[in-house]
């Protein structure tokens, strides 16, 4: 059983033509879209729309402009990339530029 979680997260309404398009797998709760970011379909659309790729979290990093470029695909303007394994930690964008990155806590 695996232990982490890559996901991308952004408030609704996304664009569902695209969801299907690029395959990606989403859960709606409440108002926000959770794409999951599988490493293996990631590295897939990375070789066939040219975009930098990291599997590597270090740093936040995870996923590169592929990510991103879903990000903005979706239509989310503010998401956040997340890790969630044994911590959980996540870096906020908007518009594709860095916000604040740190361990996701729960209130």
């Amino acid at each position: 059983m695996a232990h982490d979680l890559n996901v991308l997260i952004g408030r609704i309404p996304i664009d569902l033509e695209k969801v299907s398009k690029y395959g990606l797998a989403v859960a709606i709760e409440n108002d926000f879209a959770i794409i999951f970011l599988d490493q293996y379909h990631l590295q897939r659309w990375n070789e066939i729309l040219n975009l930098s790729f990291s599997p590597e979290i270090e740093e936040m990093e995870f996923g590169g402009e592929l990510v991103h470029f879903f990000a903005e695909e979706l239509g989310l303007e503010v998401y956040v990339v997340a890790r969630l394994e044994y911590s959980f930690y996540g870096t906020l964008y908007k518009s594709g530029g860095l916000v604040d990155a740190g361990q996701i806590t729960r209130y």
